[in-house]
């Protein structure tokens, strides 16, 4: 069951004052004295469901995200050539599950921005940027409307005007993600460099890249709920960030894992709708996949933004 209005994260009721760490000194992990959050697939099938009562109003959204993106970032060619694919791998007597999964990897390699396409990449940051907005104001009327349908054009006219706080955020997220490609890029230049060679080294290494990406996760874990609650009128990044913080107070590692949940849910779902589109429907399969891949946005967005109310 959906909540009827959305809670502000700014306000301060008085509560009963849980106890904090000291450092240097191990101790019991402190429990968050609310409820606990319900499960991901729940969290999921709830964010579809929203979707799903409101579909008129995502899909206006969901129908500009296509034409602009089809018009400034894609283009009208094929980039997969994924019959040529099909037909190179067929040729070798590779088994269907092969042949399926080769091409759903060509499909993604192809999905990947060029660097050489600048101008692509940059409509397509700011397409991505414009139509999140657009989607969390969306999403915040549909939570909140009782009995009128939510407005499209005010979605539109309403949902970028927080477009610099919402930026300033990002940025936060993009310092964030710093340890984790340093992790990447380190750990894919000493094993393509034939610098690791005993499994010591390889633990090592692995142990190294891991511990990168849980510290960026982890603190990327409050940043992207900020992403929320900067959107509201009149609310500055910092006052959004430091909210973000206490609201996963005492549950941040909870929090982080039904994050990580998601994009693994949507791979799942990409991997089951796609796999017959490029066995059998091979010619469409490439836009088919485009179209698709935009409107998996706009779930995102609907997952996280249902976690944000959870936690409120």
């Amino acid at each position: 069951m959906t909540k009827a209005t959305e809670p502000s994260p700014l306000s301060n009721p008085r509560r009963l004052k849980v106890g904090g760490y000291q450092r240097g000194k191990f101790q019991k992990r402190i429990k968050h004295p609310g409820p606990a959050l319900p499960s991901s697939l729940r969290i999921f099938k709830q964010s579809l469901g929203i979707i799903k009562r409101n579909k008129r109003l995502f899909g206006a959204i969901y129908v500009v995200y296509l034409v602009l993106s089809v018009l400034f970032v894609r283009g009208f060619t094929n980039i997969a050539h994924l019959s040529t694919v099909k037909n190179s791998l067929l040729a070798t007597h590779e088994s269907t599950l092969s042949i399926g999964t080769n091409l759903i990897g060509s499909l993604f390699s192809a999905s990947t921005p060029q660097t050489a396409q600048t101008a692509s990449s940059a409509y397509q940051s700011v397409l991505f940027v414009i139509i999140s907005l657009v989607t969390i104001y969306a999403l915040r009327q549909a939570y909140g409307k009782a009995v009128k349908p939510a407005p499209i054009k005010s979605s539109f006219y309403k949902g970028p005007q927080q477009l610099v706080p919402f930026i300033l955020v990002m940025l936060v997220i993009g310092l964030q993600l710093i340890p984790l490609l340093l992790g990447v890029s380190l750990y894919s230049f000493v094993s393509t460099g034939g610098m690791i060679v005993g499994l010591l080294e390889q633990a090592v290494c692995l142990g190294t890249l891991v511990l990168l990406v849980l510290s960026s996760l982890y603190m990327m874990t409050s940043s992207l709920i900020a992403l929320y609650i900067v959107t509201l009128p009149d609310v500055t990044p910092m006052q959004a960030l430091r909210s973000a913080r206490e609201l996963v107070r005492f549950r941040r590692w909870t929090v982080m894992r039904k994050i990580i949940c998601l994009p693994i849910m949507l791979l799942i779902c990409i991997v089951l709708v796609m796999a017959p589109m490029v066995l059998w429907l091979t010619g469409i399969a490439e836009w088919f996949f485009f179209a698709f891949s935009l409107g998996l946005l706009i779930v995102a967005h609907s997952y996280l933004y249902n976690l944000y109310r959870e936690l409120v």
